[in-house]
């Protein structure tokens, strides 16, 4: 017999303090994963590339975008917050913990589910994409949040037919895109969604509804369509089997143990991630046949899916481990709930038991990884710069070094060689001699120069300035430039 959740109480059997100490539990037990991890870090490259863009004006957001990579929304609100100080990587996370704080929120809130929704809330806790990116001043937070309540939203117009719940998922839909370019694969699920009513006039006003989340977002199309693919060729897969095998890897990130990229997330071991992705498929397997509430919650899941595999084949690659997954957190905890809701009350504690563990070890694991990692050689000569005796003099700065020394010591009296790397500090461009040639006139005639050793623009100084290395991490040095006679 179908069932649509059926849990195994009734939501209103958890009454009073009961409900209040469960949800007081999942939120510390949320907090617990995330604010060690969110402290334990050295902030990420690209997280200083968020500070970079909040203390830049608002109006020149866009333009600086359309010669780099990203989405707007996120930034705009980085760029707000410093109404109430300095933009910091720290402010980003506690920015990116309150958005993640808000996912929860939405699993907590989301009555429909009856009792399961302290199922769905712990899963999201302790899932770790979402234990990640929720400590990361970076995007992926908030589109993950956004895409939570156009997933709520949904449901509810599903169920109930009214209206205004399909226009809060459009806005909700087109707000995460304009967060994070993955938010456009999460358009066409009004349409899907309104293929399982199997009413003509929702699927009519389905379709809509997706066509809207793209008129809406053309804007950020025409962004797109402007951004350099040079800005993106480090996520590049050169052929099709490449290309599928990376995304099909999709499939095993959203589980609580998975092979992540060590910047990222700890590796589990092998068997961990065994036993996750098995309890994972055994739980969606079941739900899936036994209840139409697992069943939407999982289509709406292979949308996005189907999409990157879609970019895949035509060439394109749309997808990073891990990132994408954080980004599918809710309606990933919402199937994991409604499936949990149709097994056998003591195979869904255990199963929850299971991931949760798995989860919380992952994090812990991570948590502590970070914690013991060392310096960048980027970040050890950014931070040579601000230790006492170094030469008072300008800083002339070439390729991912830039961003790491701005970031360390500010903007006035450093230069960036090639001009270009200061208009994109996110990604490095091909050097182009004669233009490296061209600027070699308009540096100082003594200063600090700091790159990677063995580069063009190591090779264009050294035609016109003697070089003296006065510090080195691997690769990346800093060196006394001072012109030739």
């Amino acid at each position: 017999m179908e069932r649509r959740c059926s849990p195994r109480y009734n939501s209103k059997e958890v009454r009073g303090y009961g409900r209040t100490g469960i949800g007081i539990g999942i939120v510390l037990f949320f907090l617990a994963l995330r604010v060690p991890m969110l402290l334990a870090r050295e902030p990420f490259f690209d997280e200083l590339l968020t500070v970079w863009y909040a203390r830049k004006p608002l109006s020149q957001h866009w333009s600086i975008l359309a010669g780099d990579s990203g989405s707007p929304l996120y930034l705009a609100i980085a760029r707000l917050v410093q109404i109430f100080g300095e933009f910091s990587v720290t402010g980003g996370r506690l920015l990116s913990l309150v958005f993640g704080l808000a996912a929860l929120g939405t699993c907590l809130s989301f009555r429909d589910l009856g009792a399961s929704r302290w199922t769905a809330a712990a899963a999201l806790a302790a899932f770790p994409p979402h234990i990640f990116f929720s400590t990361e001043a970076r995007a992926y937070s908030l589109a993950a949040t956004l895409i939570g309540v156009a997933t709520v939203a949904l449901y509810r117009w599903k169920e109930r037919g009214t209206r205004w719940y399909l226009t809060a998922a459009v806005i909700a839909l087109v707000l995460a895109a304009y967060s994070h370019s993955y938010g456009v694969l999460f358009f066409p699920l009004p349409f899907v969604a309104s293929l399982l009513t199997r009413n003509r006039r929702s699927i009519l006003a389905g379709l809509a509804a997706s066509a809207a989340t793209g008129v809406l977002f053309l804007p950020g199309f025409w962004l797109a369509s402007e951004q350099p693919l040079t800005s993106i060729d480090w996520m590049r897969a050169s052929t099709l089997p490449e290309r599928l095998a990376l995304v099909a890897g999709s499939f095993f990130q959203l589980g609580f143990a998975a092979p992540y990229q060590p910047v990222l997330l700890t590796p589990p071991p092998l068997w961990l991630q065994i036993v996750s992705i098995g309890v994972v498929a055994t739980v969606v397997g079941i739900g899936v046949r036994k209840s139409s509430t697992a069943r939407f919650f999982g289509t709406l899941i292979l949308v996005p899916i189907g999409a990157v595999f879609a970019f895949a084949a035509a060439g394109k690659t749309f997808y990073f481990p891990t990132r994408f997954e954080s980004t599918m957190s809710v309606p990933f905890a919402l199937l994991l709930a409604s499936a949990l809701a149709v097994i056998p009350r003591k195979a869904a504690v255990a199963g929850l038991a299971t991931l949760i563990t798995i989860g919380g070890l992952v994090a812990v694991r991570s948590t502590l990884a970070h914690a013991g990692e060392p310096l960048t050689p980027y970040r050890a000569v950014a931070r040579f710069l601000t230790a006492p005796g170094r030469p008072d003099l300008d800083v002339v700065v070439s390729g991912y070094a830039y961003l790491e020394v701005i970031s360390a010591i500010g903007e006035k009296g450093v230069t960036a060689y090639p001009a270009e790397q200061a208009l994109h500090p996110g990604w490095v461009g091909p050097s182009d001699a004669a233009a490296l040639a061209t600027e070699l006139p308009g540096l100082p005639r003594r200063f600090v120069w700091v790159g990677v050793a063995g580069t063009p623009e190591a090779a264009a100084l050294a035609r016109r300035f003697n070089l003296r290395m006065i510090f080195n991490e691997g690769p990346v040095v800093a060196a006394l430039a001072e012109e030739k006679a």
